[in-house]
């Protein structure tokens, strides 16, 4: 378990020099930073809570939307009627997608996200 644990940390690390990287290359477009999160343990926790699952292929990609740092949970790739759900920084459930109901409770995301980046997957 501490491996996955070691790598949950290194994924994270690297997502988030990735934003800083990324605020740098705005030049003060912005002014917060792109991935303003000060506490990541929920992605942590989540991260491995995916990777200890080795049964299905799980992702998580940050995207820029409506003004924030978010994440995209896909816990169960290529599987039928799996949801997707969007969370903020702080962990926060934002939308879903997907699902039996094929909901989608965000209809402008496909559009207005912005700066995808894969952050974890298995």
């Amino acid at each position: 378990m501490k491996k996955i644990t070691g790598l949950a940390k290194v994924a994270i690390l690297i997502a988030f020099v990735a934003c800083n990287t990324e605020m740098n290359d705005l030049a003060e477009a912005q002014s917060e930073r792109v991935c303003g999160c000060t506490d990541n343990t929920w992605l942590e926790n989540m991260i491995e809570a995916l990777a200890a699952n080795t049964t299905q292929q799980a992702k998580i990609t940050r995207y820029w939307y409506h003004n924030e740092t978010v994440y995209l949970v896909d816990s169960c790739i290529g599987c039928a009627d799996a949801m997707q759900i969007l969370y903020s920084c702080s962990g926060e459930q934002r939308c879903t997608f997907g699902g039996i109901a094929g909901l989608n409770t965000c209809p402008d995301f496909a559009e207005q996200a912005t700066r995808k980046k894969d952050v974890w997957h298995n």
